[in-house]
C-alpha cells in the first residue's frame, strides 16, 4: 500500500495539468492533457482508496485541483468542450476521496454544487446517462441539505441557499429523467420539489421564487408532450395534462405578504403563469378532438384574469378552434375578428387563423346563409380584408393567402372566387409587378397555375380558364406563351372557338414560330369544320421550327377525332413520307407499321360506295370460287383515285418492309406483330378484288404484289400463308398480263411484262419453299397446288407469246409436256394463245396441238367441243386434228 504521503505529488501534477489545460481553451492540444490528466487521476483514486482518510495536505490539494476546474471559464468550442467536461468528471472523482465524515458543512454544500453543476453541463451535451449519475452523487447529500433548511440555528442565508441548491438538484434531475423515460422517477422528484417549495420555514419570497420555478417546469415538461408527433401525442397527453393541472394548483396556492413591497409584482408573475397553463390546457383539449367544451372552460377561466393577461390574440385562436369543433361557425367567425383585430397579433398567427377556418368551412356540410354560401366564410373574407389592411405593404401577404386557400384539401367556389379576388385586387398587382418582387410573382404564378392545371385535368374547363387567365396577370415573359396556349386549349373545351383563336394569336406574339401555336388553330379549324384551313395548317405546322413528327400524328388522331378524314389523311401522308425518308433513327421499329395500318384504315374510310370489305384471303373463303384465273368482270366502280392512292400506299409500305426487315417495321411485340401483317396483308387483298372487279389491273397487281411480300415477310411462316403468298404473287402476275393485252389501257405494257415476270419468280420461290416443307413432312401437295402450277405455266408461256420469245415458247412448252398434272385442254389453251397473237409462230401452234393430240390418245382425256372450235387453224395437219377430236368428243 503506498503510504498517503506519496498522493500530494501526483495531486500537484494532476493540479499543473489542470492548469495548463485551461490556459490552451480552444487548442484541441487540450485533448492530450486530459488523457495525461486522466492517468494521473487513475493512480491518485487508486491509492486513495486504501486509506481510510486524506491528510489536511493531500485534502487541500484535491480542493485545488477542485478549485482550478470550477474556476476555468474557457471559450469552450465543439472540439474542446467535452474535454473540459472530462477535466470536471475527473476532478468529481478526486474530490470523492475526501471523506465527508470528517467534512465541514461548507465542505459538503461546495461538492454538492459541483457534482449538481457537472451534472447538468453533461445534460447540455444532451449525454443524459453521465449527467443522472452525477445527479445522483449529488443527492447523496439530500439529508445533509434538508436538515440544514431545517435547522433554525442556521442562517437564513444558509438554510436559502441550501433550500436553491436543493430544490434546483430536484428540477434538473427529473429532466433528465423524463429524457431517460424514467417517469416514476421524475414523479418522486417533483413531489419533493413541491414539498420543498412549500416548507413553512422558508421565506415567503423564497417559497414564492420556488414555486413559480416548479409550475415552470411542469409547464415546460408540457409543452415538450403537446409538440409530440400525433402518432406519440396521444398516449403522453394524459400526462401533460396532470402536469399542467399540478402547475395550476401550485399557482393558486400562491399569495404574497401583508404589505409585502412586491406584492403587484409577484401577481403579475402569478397571473402570467396561470394564463400560460390555461393556454396550454385548452390546446390539449382541443388535440384531443372531443373535448373542446373542457377547451372553451379554459378559455373562460382566462378571460376572468386582468385584462393583459387575457386579452391576447393566442386566446382568441384558442376559442376560434374550440368552437369551430362544436360547430359554432357564426361564434367562431366572431373570435376570428378579434383575433385578426388585435394590435399585437402576428401574420403568422393571423394566417394559421385562416387556414384553420377554412379547413372547419370546408368540413361542415350545411349551410346557415340565406344566399346559399358557405358557413364560416363570410368572417374568413372580412379576416382577408383586414389582413391586407394592415399587413397589406408586406409583398408575401397576397402569395401566402391565396396558398392558404388553395392548398385546401377540398377548395370550394366562393374560397376560389376569394383568392381570384385576391389576385385581381389593384394592390396586390401594383405590389407583385414590381421588378423587385419577381421571386414573389413566380410564386404567386405557380399557385394559380397549378390550381389551374387541377381544374384542366378534371376537364372543368371553365374554373380552369378562370385561374390561367389570373397566372397570365403574373407571368414572366418566358411562361406568357404557355399560358395563352393553355387558355386556349381551356377555350376549345367550352367550344368558345373564337376566344381560342384570341388567345393563340396573343402566344404567337411572343413565340411566332411554334408549332404548338399551328397546333391549336389546326384544332380550332378542325372544330369549325374549315377543312381548307385546317389542311393548310396542317402544312403550316412542318414549317414551324420546333416541328418533329409525333406532332404530325397527334393532328391525324385530332382530324380524325373531329371526322375530319381528309386532314386526318393529309397529316398522315406528310407522316408515312417522314417515314420513308427517315435515315436518322428518329422513328422507333414499329412506328411504320402502325403509321401505314392507320392510313390503309383512313383511305378506305374516304372511299364512298366502297361496300362490305373482304378480310379474309381466298383461301379462308368459303364459297368462293374460279379466283385464280381472276374474271374480273363485275361492274365497275368509280374507285380509280381510291385504288392509285392505295396501291401507292402498299407499293411504298412493302419496299419499306424488305428494306428494315420484319422486327424493323412491325416492331419486338411478338403479340401485336403477326395480327398487324395479317390485317394488312388481307386488307391488300380485299382491294386488289374490289380493284380486279373494276378492272383497274395495275392496280390491283400491285396490291396483289404487296400482299404477297407481306405474307413472304413472316419469319414463322404456317404452311397457309406461304400458300396465301402464292396465290397472291399469282395473281399479281395474272392482272398485270391482263392490263397489258387491254386496249385504251393507260399503262406501260413493258412495265406490266416486267412486273410479271418478277411475281411468276416471287411464285415460284414460294412453291419450292411449301415443296421443300411439304417433302419434309412426307406431305403430298394439294389438288390447289397442282392447280396452280399449271396455271402459272399457262401465263409464262402468254408472256412468252406476247413478248415474241419464241425460244422462251418452247422452253414452256417443253414444261408443260413433263408436267404430270398438264391436261390436253391446257395444251388446247397454249395453241389458243399462239395462235391468236400477233406474228404467231406456226411451228409453236403446230407442236401445241401435236401435244395435245397425244395427250388425248395417250390417257384419254375429254376436251370440250367448244375449246377446240377456237383453234382455228388452216393446215392439213390441223385438219386432221380436228377431224380427230370431233370423232374423239362424239
Amino acid at each position: 500500500m503506498a503510504p498517503v504521503s506519496a498522493l500530494a505529488p501526483l495531486l500537484k501534477h494532476a493540479t499543473t495539468l489542470v492548469e495548463g489545460a485551461i490556459v490552451k481553451a480552444a487548442d484541441e492540444s487540450i485533448i492530450d492533457d486530459v488523457q495525461q490528466l486522466k492517468s494521473v487521476a487513475f493512480a491518485i483514486t487508486s491509492a486513495g482508496r486504501h486509506n481510510r482518510d486524506l491528510s489536511i495536505e493531500e485534502r487541500t490539494a484535491v480542493w485545488d485541483v477542485n478549485a482550478c476546474v470550477d474556476a476555468a471559464n474557457a471559450p469552450y468550442n465543439a472540439a474542446t468542450k467535452e474535454a473540459f467536461l472530462q477535466m470536471r468528471q475527473i476532478a468529481s472523482d478526486l474530490i470523492s476521496l475526501a471523506k465527508d465524515d470528517t467534512a465541514s458543512d461548507e465542505e459538503r454544500l461546495c461538492k454538492c454544487q459541483f457534482f449538481h453543476k457537472t451534472g447538468k453541463l453533461w445534460s447540455q451535451l444532451k449525454d443524459y446517462e453521465t449527467a443522472e449519475s452525477l445527479y445522483a452523487r449529488a443527492m447523496g447529500y439530500t439529508q445533509f441539505l434538508l436538515e440544514v433548511c431545517n435547522n433554525l440555528d442556521k442562517s437564513q442565508a444558509t438554510r436559502e441557499e441550501c433550500a436553491l441548491e436543493l430544490f434546483g438538484l430536484y428540477l434538473d434531475r427529473t429532466a433528465a429523467a423524463w429524457q431517460l423515460q424514467q417517469k416514476a422517477l421524475a414523479s418522486n422528484l417533483l413531489g419533493r420539489a413541491k414539498d420543498l417549495a412549500s416548507n413553512e420555514d422558508l421565506s415567503s419570497d423564497v417559497s414564492f421564487q420556488l414555486s413559480l420555478a416548479l409550475a415552470s417546469e411542469q409547464i415546460k415538461r408540457a409543452e415538450q408532450l403537446l409538440s409530440l408527433p400525433e402518432a406519440e401525442w396521444n398516449a403522453d397527453a394524459g400526462e401533460a395534462v396532470g402536469l399542467l393541472n399540478t402547475a395550476n394548483e401550485v399557482i393558486a396556492n400562491l399569495s404574497a405578504e401583508e404589505n409585502d413591497p412586491a406584492t403587484e409584482s409577484k401577481a403579475a408573475a402569478a397571473n402570467q403563469m396561470q394564463a400560460q397553463v390555461y393556454n396550454l390546457l385548452a390546446w390539449a383539449y382541443l388535440e384531443a378532438g372531443d373535448k373542446a367544451s373542457l377547451a372553451m372552460n379554459c378559455i373562460h377561466s382566462v378571460r376572468r384574469l386582468p385584462a393583459e393577461f387575457s386579452n391576447q390574440p393566442v386566446i382568441s385562436f384558442l376559442a376560434m378552434k374550440a368552437l369551430c369543433q362544436l360547430a359554432k361557425l357564426r361564434e367562431a367567425e366572431t373570435e376570428l375578428l378579434n383575433l385578426v383585430s388585435s394590435t399585437n397579433v402576428s401574420l403568422s398567427m393571423c394566417l394559421g387563423s385562416i387556414k384553420f377556418m377554412l379547413t372547419s368551412a370546408a368540413a361542415q356540410t350545411q349551410t346557415d346563409f340565406k344566399d346559399g354560401s358557405q358557413t364560416g366564410l363570410a368572417g374568413v373574407k372580412s379576416a382577408v380584408s383586414l389582413i391586407q389592411e394592415r399587413f397589406g405593404e408586406q409583398p408575401e401577404v397576397p402569395v401566402q393567402l391565396v396558398r392558404l386557400m388553395l392548398s385546401q384539401e377540398v377548395v370550394t367556389a366562393e374560397v376560389e372566387r376569394m383568392a381570384l379576388e385576391i389576385c385581381a385586387a389593384e394592390t396586390t398587382v401594383e405590389l407583385l409587378t414590381k421588378e423587385e418582387q419577381s421571386t414573389r410573382k413566380q410564386q404567386l404564378f405557380n399557385l394559380l397555375y397549378s390550381h389551374a392545371t387541377n381544374h384542366f385535368q378534371q376537364r372543368v374547363y371553365d374554373s380552369a380558364s378562370r385561374f390561367f387567365s389570373a397566372a397570365y396577370m403574373y407571368s414572366e415573359e418566358g411562361n406568357k406563351a404557355k399560358t395563352a396556349r393553355v387558355l386556349a386549349v381551356c377555350n376549345l373545351g367550352i367550344k368558345a372557338l373564337d376566344r381560342a383563336l384570341e388567345y393563340v394569336d396573343i402566344a404567337a406574339q411572343t413565340e411566332p414560330t411554334s408549332v404548338f401555336n399551328a397546333f391549336l388553330r389546326l384544332k380550332v379549324y378542325l372544330l369549325q369544320k374549315d377543312r381548307r384551313a385546317a389542311a393548310n395548317q396542317v402544312q403550316a405546322m412542318m414549317k414551324c421550327e420546333d416541328f418533329t413528327h409525333e406532332i404530325l400524328r397527334v393532328a391525324a388522331q385530332e382530324a380524325m377525332g373531329a371526322e375530319q378524314t381528309v386532314v386526318a389523311k393529309q397529316a398522315l401522308l406528310q407522316l408515312w413520307d417522314m417515314v420513308d425518308t427517315d435515315s436518322n433513327g428518329t422513328f422507333q421499329p414499329g412506328d411504320q407499321a402502325v403509321i401505314m395500318s392507320n392510313l390503309v384504315k383512313i383511305t378506305q374510310d374516304n372511299q364512298s360506295g366502297n361496300g362490305e370489305l373482304r378480310y379474309l384471303p381466298p383461301a379462308r373463303q368459303s364459297g368462293r370460287k374460279g379466283l385464280l384465273a381472276c374474271k374480273l368482270t363485275a361492274c365497275r366502280a368509280d374507285v380509280s383515285s381510291y385504288m392509285d392512292g392505295l396501291s401507292a400506299i402498299y407499293k411504298q409500305g412493302a419496299d419499306r418492309l424488305q428494306e428494315i426487315g420484319y422486327d424493323g417495321f412491325f416492331g419486338a411485340d411478338t403479340n401485336g406483330r403477326a395480327a398487324a401483317l395479317e390485317w394488312l396483308a388481307a386488307t391488300a387483298w380485299n382491294a386488289a378484288i374490289q380493284g380486279g372487279e373494276a378492272k383497274l389491273y395495275r392496280d390491283t397487281a400491285v396490291l396483289l404484289c404487296s400482299a404477297g411480300k407481306f405474307y413472304a415477310a413472316h419469319p414463322m411462316p404456317e404452311t397457309s400463308t406461304i400458300q396465301y403468298q402464292m396465290m397472291a404473287f399469282l395473281m399479281s402476275a395474272s392482272a398485270s398480263l391482263e392490263g397489258a393485252t387491254k386496249e385504251n389501257e393507260d399503262i406501260e405494257v413493258e412495265v406490266c411484262y416486267g412486273l410479271t415476270q418478277n411475281m411468276l419468280l416471287r411464285y415460284k420461290g414460294a412453291a419450292q419453299a411449301l415443296a421443300d416443307r411439304r417433302q419434309s413432312l412426307a406431305e403430298p401437295p394439294s389438288k390447289a397446288e397442282d392447280k396452280q402450277h399449271v396455271y402459272k405455266l399457262l401465263m409464262e408461256f402468254q408472256l412468252a407469246v406476247h413478248m415474241k420469245d419464241v425460244g422462251c415458247q418452247h422452253a414452256v412448252l417443253q414444261h408443260c409436256r413433263e408436267a404430270p398434272n398438264f391436261s390436253a385442254e391446257s395444251m388446247l389453251k397454249l395453241a389458243y394463245f399462239s395462235k391468236a397473237a400477233l406474228n404467231s409462230n406456226p411451228d409453236v401452234t403446230r407442236l401445241a396441238l401435236q401435244a395435245a393430240l397425244q395427250l388425248l390418245l395417250s390417257k384419254g382425256h375429254a376436251v370440250p367441243h367448244d375449246q377446240v372450235a377456237q383453234v382455228n387453224m388452216h393446215d392439213t395437219f390441223s385438219n386432221q386434228l380436228r377431224g380427230v377430236i370431233h370423232k374423239m368428243c362424239s
